[in-house]
């Protein structure tokens, strides 16, 4: 089972969740240092992985979707287009 969410880390800002495995990972980890994304809110999960939510690119508000590729390739891919590469191991998001 997996689960999606947001909370606040330690230093007070919101960030993304995945719950799975008995293990909770910051979405964030994952992202290149350069993407320009800052993901807030995991709201959704469903029953093919892809993660719908809610964060920042370069300051700007953007909904995500993050849907799952085989791994080891697993890549995720923020914005329409490549707007950066992450190397979450499940998704590739795009900017709606």
């Amino acid at each position: 089972n997996r689960v999606v969410g947001w909370a606040n880390t330690a230093g007070g800002d919101q960030h993304t969740f995945i719950w799975e495995n008995g293990l909770m990972h910051d979405l964030n980890e994952f992202l290149l240092p350069n993407s320009g994304w800052e993901l807030r809110e995991a709201r959704a999960i469903n029953s093919s992985g892809q993660i719908a939510g809610w964060g920042y690119h370069n300051g700007s508000g953007h909904a995500f979707l993050a849907s799952p590729v085989p791994e080891p390739a697993g890549l995720l891919l923020l914005g329409s287009g490549l707007l950066g590469v992450a190397g979450f191991r499940k998704g590739k998001s795009h900017d709606c």
